[in-house]
């Protein structure tokens, strides 16, 4: 344990967070030997003090280090034996927020026997799987694959290997964890990143809110990616992928109160059409935006960068016409959502599906990872409660 202490305090100095500690009157959830999604403690601060002894950690606190470390020195043997599977030493970072079907993509790229789909209660087919008599399920409510009873998410990022492809999938952005779970999840996945050399990256955006909130969507989501990656470095190494997709899109035509017709048209198809138009009429609006007298020094910032991004996707444009055209190899796919119930692997529609997805990762060139590409930043409370763990580990 003295060497774990060691190398997780070296991680924590590394992130550079400010010194600071509290003490609370709030009653914090104590923190579970394995991680659960747990709401983050009320903020209920009595007195904010400097670290200048060691009375001045509560008993709780120190408690939660002990777990934290007792977790984080578990974590040590499972990115071991991870990261020893294959010699590789290239990665796909595989980011989103809570929900979004990273698990599921990953377990569906892998081609996981047991992913089946289940009939969600508002009609929408959700994908599945079980192992070893637990359910594992996604919701269309925002849940993800996790225990189906306590609905967890994944808190703790883990390695998936497949034919020497190394899947690194990962927190979502959204996931509401307390500052204990944040620490452990934040550490954890510099741990598994920097036993890689090269990465290209997976960035999944939601599309059950088109067309009215896929600028929302889209922008949240980079922002989120802004605070954890250098965008502009990683260009051309990112793919976009649009999920929870349908197979197909039905139109009706009526007529005098009747349904005259009805066509079914390729989903896929539809949504790479739709997005690329989309996304170069959103990279016009910000264009538009930053010549702006009112635009805020953030904006000012970040839509330069969006702006980069969404021309790295290779977004294939005939000018003289002024028509957007798909480019086949630009950066962007879809994760198809199941239209009837069964084992995926039964479903050949899937295929396809499968391998495009492959064909636009293999597409992407990793990049040389540096150790500051990767900012690891987190919340108010886990900072301070980082900054406790490592004045307490500085003194052992």
């Amino acid at each position: 344990m003295g060497i774990a202490k060691v190398n997780i305090l070296f991680l924590l100095i590394f992130a550079g967070i400010g010194i600071i500690c509290w003490r609370t009157t709030a009653n914090p959830t104590p923190v579970p030997s394995k991680t659960s999604s747990t709401k983050e403690p009320q903020k209920n601060v009595s007195s904010v003090v400097n670290l200048n002894n060691s009375e001045l950690v509560s008993a709780h606190t120190r408690l939660q280090i002990e777990q934290i470390l007792e977790v984080l020195g578990k974590s040590d043997s499972k990115v071991l034996t991870q990261t020893q599977m294959d010699s590789s030493d290239e990665a796909v970072l595989v980011l989103g927020e809570t929900g979004i079907g990273k698990s599921s993509l990953i377990q569906f790229l892998i081609g996981n026997p047991e992913l089946h789909s289940n009939k969600a209660e508002n009609s929408h087919y959700t994908i599945s799987m079980r192992k070893k008599s637990q359910f594992y399920v996604i919701n269309d409510d925002g849940e993800k694959i996790g225990s189906a009873g306590n609905y967890s998410f994944t808190q703790f990022p883990e390695i998936i290997n497949f034919n020497g492809t190394n899947f690194i999938d990962t927190p979502g952005f959204y996931g509401s964890k307390s500052a204990a779970d944040e620490i452990i999840s934040m550490t954890a996945l510099k741990k598994i990143i920097n036993k890689f050399k090269k990465v290209k990256i997976l960035l999944l955006v939601d599309t059950r809110g088109v067309p009215f909130f896929i600028t929302d969507n889209l922008m949240n989501t980079l922002k989120h990616i802004d605070e954890f990656i250098d965008i502009d470095r990683f260009l051309d190494h990112i793919a976009l992928i649009f999920t929870k997709v349908p197979f197909a899109y039905r139109t009706v035509t009526m007529e005098v109160g009747k349904i005259k017709s009805e066509s079914n048209f390729s989903a896929d198809y539809m949504v790479k059409n739709y997005m690329t138009n989309e996304l170069y009429k959103i990279e016009l609006k910000l264009t538009d935006n930053l010549k702006s007298e009112k635009l805020g020094e953030q904006e000012k910032k970040f839509y330069p960068k969006v702006i980069k991004f969404l021309q790295s996707l290779n977004v294939s444009v005939n000018s003289e016409e002024n028509i957007i055209r798909m480019n086949p190899k630009m950066n962007l796919d879809v994760f198809q959502h199941p239209d009837k119930l069964g084992l995926l692997n039964n479903m050949s529609f899937f295929d396809s599906n499968r391998e495009s997805l492959y064909q636009t990762i293999n597409d992407l060139e990793p990049l040389g990872i540096r150790q500051q590409d990767f900012k690891f930043t987190l919340s108010t409370e886990a900072e301070s409660l980082s900054e406790c763990m490592k004045y307490v580990l500085s003194e052992d």
